[in-house]
C-alpha cells in the first residue's frame, strides 16, 4: 500500500499513532489477564521505523539489543502530544466523575428494586439530569467542594 502525504502530515500521523498506542496499551497491566496488544505495538513500530528511515531520528529511539524502534523522549515529551494527552485526561476525569456520582445518587435515591424495573431510556434520562448537577458544580468549583466523609457504623468505628 502506498499513501502520499507531506512531511508535516507524516509527523502528525506518527504522533497520532503514538497517542493511539498509549491509549490502548499504557494502562494494561501486562499480565496474562491483561496483556499488551502487540498488534498495536507493531503498528507503532512500523511508523517509527519509517520515521527513522526517512531521517526523523529525533522522534525515534532504536534499541540495538532488541533491534526494535521505540518512541523517543522527544516524541513522548512533545508539547503538542502532552497538550492532547492532558486535555483528554482532564475531559475524561470530569466526565467519569460526574457519571459515576450521578449513577450512585440515582440508585440511592430511587432504590435497587425500582431501578431494576425502569427502562434503559428512563435510566439514561435520570443519569443525565444528575450528571448536569455535577457538571455545573465542577465548572463553578472544580473539586473544592468535594469531600469524603467516613461512614460510621453502629459500633462507632470508621470503615
Amino acid at each position: 500500500m502506498n499513501i502520499e502525504i507531506s512531511e508535516e502530515q507524516f509527523e502528525r500521523l506518527l504522533k497520532l499513532v503514538y497517542l493511539g498506542n498509549v491509549m490502548i496499551n499504557d494502562t494494561r497491566k501486562e499480565t496474562k489477564e491483561d496483556p499488551r496488544l502487540k498488534e498495536y505495538d507493531e503498528i507503532e513500530e512500523t511508523f517509527l521505523r519509517l520515521a527513522h528511515e526517512k531521517g526523523d531520528t529525533d522522534l525515534v529511539k532504536f534499541d540495538i539489543k532488541t533491534g526494535k524502534f521505540y518512541p523517543s523522549t522527544a516524541l513522548m515529551e512533545d508539547e503538542e502530544v502532552i497538550a492532547y494527552m492532558d486535555r483528554y485526561i482532564d475531559d475524561i476525569f470530569w466526565e467519569e466523575l460526574a457519571a459515576r456520582l450521578a449513577e450512585r445518587d440515582v440508585w440511592e435515591e430511587i432504590g435497587e428494586e425500582v431501578m431494576s424495573g425502569i427502562e434503559d431510556k428512563e435510566k439514561s434520562r435520570l443519569y443525565s439530569e444528575a450528571e448536569s448537577k455535577y457538571y455545573r458544580e465542577f465548572e463553578e468549583s472544580g473539586v473544592d467542594n468535594l469531600r469524603i466523609f467516613p461512614a460510621l457504623v453502629p459500633d462507632g468505628k470508621i470503615h
